[in-house]
C-alpha cells in the first residue's frame, strides 16, 4: 500500500512477526483434520479472556460465527503468510503517524510485540487495553475512544488521496471521433468522385447517341436514293406505253 494515500494509521494487536514456523505448521494441520470448527473453538480460548467470554457469551459467538463460515483454504493461505511473514526492518521506513494498540491479555501478539512495532517507528504512540486478541470488541469504549482521540487530534494532516487521472479515457474517445471524422471523409471523397466520374459516363452516352446519328441519316440518304432510282423506272414504263401509241 502507497503511503502517500494514508495520513494516520492505528495498528491494533498485531505484530512484525510471530516467530515459530512450527507454531503456524500445526495450525495448519489442526486445521486440514478439524475444519474449521475446531479452529473457532481453538480461538475462542487465545482471542478473549474468560472472564469476557462467560459475560458476554453472544458477541463471542458472533466472532466465532464468521471463523466457522471462513473457507478453509483461505485460511490456510492466512497461516502460511503468517508464518513466512517478517517486518521488522521494513516497518522502520514509516513515516506516517502511527498509534499502536496492544491487548493485556492477547496470548497471540503479546504488548512486547506490540511494543516492538511501536518503537521501530518514528514517533509512534503506544497504549495497551485490559483485553485479549480482539481488543475492539472485548474493550469496545477504551480501543474507540483510544483511536477517534488520535485520527482526529489537531495538527496532523490527512493525505488525500490523489485520483486517477481520466485523460487516456478521452484520447480514446477522441481517437474514435477522429475515426469516425476520417471514414466519414473517406466515404464524402469516394462520393465526389463518384459524382465527378458519372457526367464522363453521361457524356460517353452522348457520344455513342451522336454516333449513332449518322448511320441513321445515311440509311435515310439510302432511301432517298433508292427513291429516286425507281422513279426514272415509272418513267420509262410510261414511255414505253407512250412510243406503243404512237407506233399504232
Amino acid at each position: 500500500m502507497r503511503a502517500s494515500r494514508i495520513g494516520r494509521a492505528v495498528l491494533a494487536n498485531t505484530a512484525a512477526q510471530i516467530p515459530g514456523p512450527d507454531l503456524w505448521n500445526s495450525r495448519i494441520q489442526s486445521a486440514r483434520q478439524t475444519g474449521m470448527d475446531g479452529v473457532a473453538a481453538a480461538a475462542a480460548e487465545r482471542w478473549f479472556t474468560k472472564v469476557f467470554r462467560d459475560t458476554n457469551p453472544e458477541k463471542v459467538e458472533r466472532v466465532l460465527e464468521m471463523v466457522r463460515t471462513t473457507p478453509l483454504n483461505g485460511y490456510l493461505a492466512a497461516c502460511a503468510a503468517g508464518r513466512d511473514m517478517d517486518q521488522r526492518e521494513a516497518i522502520r521506513s514509516i513515516g506516517n503517524k502511527v498509534l499502536v494498540i496492544a491487548g493485556r491479555h492477547d496470548l497471540s501478539t503479546p504488548p512486547g510485540m506490540g511494543a516492538l512495532v511501536a518503537n521501530s517507528i518514528e514517533g509512534a504512540k503506544f497504549i495497551t487495553l485490559e483485553a485479549s486478541h480482539i481488543s475492539n470488541i472485548e474493550d469496545e469504549a477504551n480501543f474507540t475512544k483510544a483511536a477517534v482521540a488520535f485520527l482526529t487530534a489537531p495538527g496532523i494532516t490527512a493525505v488525500t488521496p490523489r485520483l486517477r487521472r481520466k485523460a487516456p479515457a478521452k484520447k480514446a474517445h477522441t481517437k474514435k471521433a477522429a475515426a469516425k471524422k476520417s471514414s466519414r471523409t473517406k466515404t464524402s471523397s469516394r462520393k465526389q468522385v463518384s459524382a465527378k466520374k458519372s457526367p464522363v459516363k453521361k457524356t460517353s452516352g452522348q457520344k455513342l447517341k451522336t454516333k449513332g446519328l449518322p448511320k441513321k441519316s445515311a440509311a435515310k440518304k439510302t432511301m432517298i436514293g433508292t427513291g429516286s432510282k425507281k422513279r426514272p423506272g415509272k418513267k420509262t414504263g410510261a414511255s414505253k406505253k407512250a412510243s406503243g401509241r404512237r407506233k399504232s
